[in-house]
C-alpha cells in the first residue's frame, strides 16, 4: 500500500506525463488519480512464473511497435515475468532505461496491465566491469529503494549479479545483505550452472557451490535459487550434466524451501565454447516439461528476442530467437507452438507452485548416463515404470496439510512422441489433468497398471486418489 501511495503521489504532482520510451513518445502514460483504488496483485509467490531474458526489441522513433504493444504481444505469449522489461542494445549493455523514474514508471504501468512480475536493474555494469563497492554502488541501490516506492506490486526483485563465480559468493551476499537492511524486496542473482561454478579456473562440486551461496546471501534473502544452463550444443547432442544440475538445484532448494528458476534455450549462441544450436519444438517441449518434473517453479527463454542490436553482432553470436531485433518473427510455425505450449505449462505450474518435488525417479536405464547423481525408482514406488522406459518421475509434496498427492509423469525424449506403462500400488486410482480445460479426470486401469500417451518432450501432471 505504501508503494501505492507514493505512486499516485508522484502522478498527482505531475512527475510523469508522458510516454518515455514509447514510439512517438507523446502519449499519456498515467490515467490513475489520487482517488483510484489500490489495485490487487497476485503474490507472485502464487503464481507459477514463465518470462525471458530479452524480451524487447528497439522501440525507437522507428519502431515497428511500442513498448506497450511488445508488453502485450508477450502476454499474449504467455509471458508472465520479465528480468529485464526494457529493450537492450549490443553487447547486452544497458543504457538509458535504469536511470528514469519516469521509464520505471511506464515499464511499472505496462507490465502492471498485462500481468507481468517484473525486476529492476541493480547493476548497471557488465560482469566484467563492476564497480561493487564505493559511490557508484550506493547510488544506484539507493535510486532503486527510492523508484522502488513508487512501483506496484509487479516489481519482485532487484536483478543484482549474472553468474558469479565461487570466489565472488562472499562479496555477492555482502551486496544482497545492503539491500536486506534496507527494503524487503530481495535481490535476484542468476548463478552459474555446474561448468561455470569454479574458483581459480576449477570446477567445484555444485551443491557445494550452490550451498555456499545460499549461505552467504542467507536463505531469507533469496528470491530465487536459480541458474543458466543451455543443453543443444551445435553438434546434434545434448548436454548430459542436466539433469545432474537440476537434481543439485531441486535437493537444495527443497532442503530450505526455495523458489527454483532457470533458463529455456530458445537462442543459437554460435561463438561459445562449445556452440548452442537454436532447438526445435520437441527440444523446447522437452526442455521446459523437465523442469516441472523437477519442481521448478519459475522459468525464463533465453530469449524471446535475440539479444544482440542485429542477428550474430553480439560477441556470443546471438542467431534466431523467437523474434528479431528487427521485430519479426523468426519462425511463425514455432513462434505459434511455444505459444500454445506456454499456456499449458502455465496451467500445470499454477498448480505446482503449492507443491514442491520431494523425488525425481528416473529409471534403471539412465543409470550408465547419471551414476549416482541423480534418484531411481525404488522397490516399494508407489508409482512406477518398467526399468526400460524412457521416463522420469516427479513425487510432490503439498506446503499446505492435507494436499493432493500428485505426481509428474514425463516422456524423456525430445524427438520422439511415446506411450509408456506404469504401474500404481495401494489400491489408488489415477488421474490425468488436461491443461487445456483444468480438470483432472480418471484414466483406466487393470491390475493397477495403466498408460499414459505423450508428445514429443512431454509431462503430464497426475492425481493419486482413493
Amino acid at each position: 500500500m505504501r508503494r501505492f501511495i507514493l505512486r499516485i503521489a508522484a502522478l498527482a504532482l505531475g512527475v510523469v506525463a508522458f510516454v518515455s520510451v514509447g514510439c512517438g513518445g507523446d502519449n499519456p502514460v498515467h490515467s490513475g488519480s489520487p482517488s483510484d483504488p489500490a489495485p490487487q496483485v497476485p503474490p507472485v509467490e502464487e503464481q507459477f512464473l514463465l518470462g525471458s531474458w530479452v524480451s524487447f526489441y528497439d522501440y525507437g522513433a522507428n519502431c515497428i511497435k511500442t513498448y506497450a504493444e511488445q508488453a502485450e504481444e508477450l502476454k499474449n505469449f504467455g509471458i508472465n515475468y520479465l528480468l529485464h522489461p526494457y529493450a537492450f542494445a549490443v553487447k547486452n549493455t544497458v543504457d538509458d532505461p535504469t536511470g528514469s523514474l519516469d521509464a520505471w514508471l511506464e515499464i511499472d504501468e505496462v507490465c502492471a496491465k498485462n500481468g507481468i512480475y517484473y525486476a529492476m536493474t541493480a547493476l548497471q555494469k557488465g560482469a566484467n566491469d563492476r564497480d561493487v563497492h564505493g559511490a557508484y554502488f550506493d547510488a544506484v541501490m539507493q535510486r532503486n529503494i527510492d523508484y522502488s516506492n513508487y512501483m506496484s506490486d509487479y516489481l519482485v526483485c532487484f536483478n543484482l549479479w549474472d553468474e558469479p563465480y565461487y570466489n565472488q559468493l562472499e562479496q555477492c551476499g555482502h551486496l544482497v545483505a545492503q539491500y536486506a537492511a534496507r527494503t524487503d524486496i530481495k535481490c535476484n542473482v542468476n548463478l552459474n550452472g555446474s561448468s561455470g561454478a569454479t574458483v581459480d579456473g576449477k570446477e567445484v562440486d555444485y551443491e557445494t557451490y550452490l550451498r555456499r551461496f545460499v549461505a552467504e546471501v542467507g536463505e531469507e534473502n533469496v528470491f530465487q535459487l536459480g541458474y543458466d544452463f543451455y543443453p543443444f550444443l551445435e553438434t546434434d547432442t545434448v548436454e548430459s550434466t542436466k539433469f545432474l544440475n537440476m537434481e543439485a538445484v531441486r535437493k537444495v532448494g527443497f532442503e530450505y524451501g526455495l523458489t527454483t528458476h532457470s533458463f529455456i534455450q530458445s537462442t543459437c549462441i554460435a561463438k561459445i565454447n562449445p556452440p548452442r544450436r537454436m532447438p526445435d519444438y520437441g527440444e523446447i517441449s522437452w526442455d521446459i516439461w523437465s523442469f516441472l518434473t523437477y519442481g521448478f517453479k519459475a522459468l525464463s527463454y533465453f530469449n524471446y528476442v535475440n539479444p544482440g542490436e542485429a542477428e550474430g553482432h553480439a560477441d556470443e553470436g546471438f542467431f534466431d530467437s523467437f523474434v528479431s531485433r528487427e521485430g519479426e518473427i523468426v519462425n511463425p510455425e514455432l513462434y505459434e507452438q511455444v505459444r500454445r505450449l506456454n499456456f499449458r505449462v502455465r496451467a500445470v505450474g499454477d498448480i505446482l507452485v503449492g507443491y514442491d518435488a520431494e523425488h525425481v525417479y528416473h529409471t534403471e536405464s539412465a543409470r550408465a548416463r547419471y551414476g549416482d547423481a541423480v534418484e531411481y525408482l525404488p522397490e516399494n514406488a508407489v508409482l512406477s515404470a518398467p526399468a526400460d522406459e524412457a521416463t522420469m518421475i516427479g513425487q510432490f509434496r503439498s506446503r499446505k496439510q492435507g494436499g493432493d498427492n500428485l505426481f509428474m509423469v514425463f516422456n524423456n525424449s525430445w524427438n520422439t512422441a511415446n506411450t509408456f506403462t506404469y504401474t500404481v500400488r495401494d489400491g489408488y486410482n489415477v488421474e490425468r489433468f488436461d491443461p487445456d480445460t483444468g480438470r483432472f479426470t480418471q484414466i483406466p486401469a487393470e491390475d493397477g497398471n495403466f498408460t499414459v500417451d505423450f508428445g514429443v518432450g512431454e509431462g503430464v501432471l497426475l492425481r493419486l486418489v482413493k
